[in-house]
């Protein structure tokens, strides 16, 4: 028997009421190992200290590489005085919490253009960001595919939710520019403009992981590498955290900031999130 120890924890991540639910495995990587409940729509993550905590995570004190390890995708798993695998691993659930909610903030033009000319240098091309700084610029470089001009339509038309699933990986890039634009609204104290509906016919749209990823965002959590960009975005040495944020995913860290700076220059320009459709859960 493999037993590991949880070091944090989200702190919306109540131990306590998750006492005797059942999920399964549902993908396996090197650094994360996710669980599905079977009921009450909920992704849980196993990380090692190599990733930033996120919502609904537990982070092991110790390193391991999850793919030598881990039971079959599919197989069971029982939440009790310890995480339970099917193959005999155990998980202690004692870790100490975090809070990963954002704060509200206020951003000046020079935040704003900080961020820009970061994304325009540093940011990761293939995603959302050379899309986006035609619609910025007004200018047109380079071949375009097919899928490039249908991001462009969709933000000239300010449809978010047409962009859910948009791109290949396990955060589809326009998944990743979605939540940026989420908690871009949500440290500015707007409504997502993204409605909770939508969100929800989402499900289906993408991947598991990025459909929690939108819900969390919606509810105005995130990780800790995106909090702590979040904290540092008004500092004119914010660069480093910037890009930490970067190192996410293979596009996917430019993707989320170009959703973000799309919020942020909102604010400039007066333009405020336009759901009414804005509902809680019980994420507990």
């Amino acid at each position: 028997m493999l037993r590991l120890e949880g070091g944090r924890r989200d702190e919306a991540l109540d131990i306590v009421r998750l006492n005797g639910q059942v999920g399964y495995v549902h993908s396996v990587f090197q650094n994360v190992l996710n669980i599905e409940l079977f009921e009450g729509d909920r992704l849980i993550a196993i990380s090692t200290p190599r990733r930033p905590l996120a919502p609904d995570m537990i982070q092991l004190n110790q390193m391991i590489d999850f793919r030598t390890v881990a039971p079959d995708i599919g197989n069971r798993v029982t939440f009790g005085e310890v995480l339970a695998f099917e193959n005999g691993i155990q998980v202690s659930l004692e870790a100490t919490p975090v809070n990963l909610l954002v704060k509200t903030c206020e951003f000046d033009d020079a935040s704003i253009d900080r961020l820009y000319t970061f994304l325009v240098t540093y940011g990761k091309a293939g995603g959302m960001l050379r899309p986006y700084q035609k619609m910025m610029e007004g200018t047109a470089t380079g071949h375009w595919n097919a899928e490039e001009r249908f991001i462009d339509q969709v933000m000239q038309e300010g449809r978010l939710e047409r962009l859910i699933g948009l791109g290949p990986g396990l955060t589809p890039a326009g998944d990743d520019f979605v939540s940026g634009k989420i908690l871009g609204d949500q440290i500015l104290g707007r409504v997502p403009e993204l409605g909770w509906g939508a969100l929800l016919e989402s499900r289906d749209k993408t991947t598991r992981v990025s459909y929690h990823m939108l819900r969390h965002a919606y509810h105005g959590r995130t990780n800790e590498a995106v909090l702590t960009f979040f904290e540092q975005l008004t500092d004119a040495a914010m660069q480093e955290a910037a890009k930490r944020v970067l190192e996410i995913g293979s596009t996917s860290g430019t993707d989320f900031l170009t959703g973000v700076h799309a919020a942020l220059i909102e604010q400039r320009s007066g333009k405020l999130g336009s759901s009414n459709d804005h509902k809680e859960e019980n994420i507990s």
